[in-house]
């Protein structure tokens, strides 16, 4: 899938007071390791935590806030118009708050593989597939060092990887297709803190 726009961005596009509530809610929930989709419901042994910790060692907890929503619905319509995606989507998940320190990271991953939810997963998921991703920026970047959000486009012709520094200023949101391939760098100093959220909706025929 060839995409005219890697990305859509909003600079500073939600307040600072209103990423500090949203903080201080993440922190309540005493977030826990974020795991990947091998490692989901299953004991992990310290072996599987090396081999985890390479992928992924960030910290993780799940907000619902309608107020939250509310604001997120308008970011994923504006970005789906404008950027020219205009993909077909019906449900948000969860959104999760994740924490990084020094030394956290997450390695280049896809929100989605285009494998739909089974019915275990309720009948709001059921059949639908990440479509578009958001991460927002909940601090600046002068409480933290490193920590740097890139995109890697997917496009054969352009081969281009994205680093998106304004996502470093508190407030700013990027939203994207959730099959492109992304990372966030290792954190060297201080905390950052942001919210992930995934528009979910029926696979493409």
């Amino acid at each position: 899938m060839n995409l005219k726009n890697t990305f859509w961005f909003f600079e500073k596009a939600l307040t600072p007071e209103f990423c500090d509530k949203i903080i201080k809610l993440g922190i309540k929930k005493n977030p826990s390791l974020g795991v990947i989709k091998k490692y989901q419901n299953k004991k992990i042994t310290s072996k599987d935590l090396k081999d985890l910790k390479k992928t992924r060692n960030s910290n993780t907890a799940f907000i619902d806030d309608a107020e939250l929503y509310k604001k997120i619905d308008e970011f994923f319509l504006v970005a789906n118009r404008n950027a020219g995606w205009n993909f077909e989507f019906d449900y948000y998940e969860s959104t999760q708050f994740t924490v990084y320190k020094k030394g956290q990271h997450y390695n280049w991953h896809a929100d989605s593989n285009g494998e739909a939810y089974s019915m275990d997963s309720g009948p709001s998921f059921k059949g639908k597939i990440r479509k578009l991703s958001a991460t927002i920026a909940l601090n600046d970047s002068k409480e933290y060092k490193g920590g740097d959000f890139l995109i890697d486009d997917s496009n054969p012709l352009k081969k281009k990887i994205y680093k998106v520094p304004a996502l470093k200023n508190k407030g700013s949101v990027v939203v994207f297709p959730s099959h492109l391939h992304h990372k966030v760098s290792p954190v060297t100093k201080g905390t950052r803190y942001s919210l992930v959220i995934w528009a979910l909706g029926f696979p493409w025929r």
